[in-house]
């Protein structure tokens, strides 16, 4: 089909349209209208075509053979870098200079002057010669000094022990003579063997006497007998224990004193005092006596087998809530 220009604004037209008198859709000129250019307008320029793209295809994804061609490269790009690195070098090293440093030895501090700690060394036991019959005794160390006695004829003699002496007696003597105990002194003798021991004095202020003598004859000589909070163990089995004398107060036992005995005979002078008490452990056939019991002392015995016989029992005097009684043996320590 034909086209020809408006010659008002230049719009191709058919030539139909232009022949039949039909108004520019633009500018609104016909055939027989004067001619009025249309000023320059971005709209009445042709427009220009945009220019073509070129559209690039994809890639295609490598082929298997591809991938596997691929992947030995890679290796042998790996295994050569693992070479490079591990090879060792022509080329050593250049370490830099090293620089000597001249030591220098600074004096130790002087410490600050501070006393010598004192260290005490552990007394060894004393051996008395079995040779001296009497021997006195002074302040001493806590451990016991120790006498070994082979003595089975003979009589062993012991002064007056005081301010907190310690002292252990071993083996067997005939006799042995005690002149007293006093001020914490301990005399243990649970490892001597005596026919008899003679106490000549007092056992007072906070004494012990331990003895463990089978058939041992046990007498106390003097009036004071045991008291201030003493402890005295008599352990003599089928042996005797004798505190009084027929006919008088004999030796006492007072002030918290606490006195255990385990004999055939027991025979007590006056028990007086709150807190002095005796326990006696009494074998067949047993005898048990005292003078007197007073102010709250506290005498109980028992027999060493429940099934034996009792004793023969003298009792004296009971005052001030003093307690003489029969009891059942106690259970034995576990």
């Amino acid at each position: 089909m034909a086209l020809v220009p408006c010659l008002s604004c230049g719009l191709l037209r058919t030539v139909s349209d232009a022949d039949a008198a039909i108004a520019c859709p633009v500018c609104g000129w016909k055939p027989g209208d004067p001619v009025t250019p249309v000023p320059d307008s971005d709209a009445l320029r042709p427009v220009e075509p945009l220019p073509e793209q070129v559209v690039t295809p994809p890639p295609e994804p490598p082929s298997h053979q591809n991938r596997w061609l691929i992947a030995t490269l890679a290796i042998a790009a790996i295994a050569v870098l693992v070479a490079m690195v591990a090879w060792p070098s022509d080329n050593p090293t250049v370490q830099p200079d090293s620089v000597a440093v001249e030591s220098i030895t600074l004096p130790p501090p002087v410490p600050a002057e501070q006393p010598a700690p004192t260290i005490a060394e552990p007394a060894a036991p004393v051996i008395f010669p079995v040779g001296v019959p009497v021997i006195a005794f002074t302040p001493g160390p806590p451990t016991p000094a120790v006498i070994r006695l082979s003595r089975a004829d003979e009589d062993f003699e012991l002064d007056r022990m005081g301010d907190k002496n310690y002292v252990k007696l071993t083996g067997v003597v005939h006799k042995l003579v005690l002149r007293g105990l006093t001020d914490g002194a301990i005399l243990d003798a649970r490892e001597l063997r005596m026919d008899s021991l003679s106490v000549s004095g007092v056992i007072d202020r906070g004494a012990t006497l331990l003895i463990q003598s089978p058939q041992t004859v046990v007498t106390f000589r003097s009036a004071g007998g045991v008291s201030g909070d003493s402890r005295v163990d008599l352990h003599v089995g089928s042996g005797s224990v004798t505190f009084a004398y027929p006919g008088s107060d004999g030796a006492r036992v007072s002030g918290g004193a606490r006195v255990t005995i385990t004999a055939r005979s027991v025979s007590m002078g006056n028990i007086e005092g709150e807190n002095t008490i005796v326990k006696a452990t009494v074998q067949p056939p047993g005898v048990v006596r005292f003078n007197k019991l007073d102010g709250g002392a506290k005498f109980h015995y028992w027999m060493s087998d429940p099934t034996d016989p009792f004793p023969k029992v003298t009792a004296g005097s009971i005052d001030g809530g003093a307690e003489f009684k029969h009891i059942d043996p106690p259970e034995p320590a576990k």
